[in-house]
């Protein structure tokens, strides 16, 4: 995700935290607008950090949770 991109990258995670939630058998505990404000934060201190412009996102399941893992780009 690059600063100041699209909704659609942000609704395919959520669709992608939707999906593996309905796996575990549980009830999504986060709305879009919250899930939106996590990345934009989290990409923020991804770029500040690691001095990138673009931020990747992936949903992985730990110990039967679903978490949301964000990750340096170099372009």
């Amino acid at each position: 995700m690059a600063a100041g991109s699209n909704g659609e990258a942000i609704r395919d995670l959520y669709s992608q935290i939707e999906k593996e939630h309905q796996k575990l058998g549980k009830i999504p505990n986060l709305t879009y607008e919250q899930l939106r404000s996590m990345v934009e934060k989290q990409s923020e201190q991804v770029r500040a950090r690691y001095n990138v412009n673009v931020v990747g996102f992936r949903v992985d399941v730990v110990d039967g949770k679903v978490k949301l893992k964000a990750k340096p780009i170099q372009e």
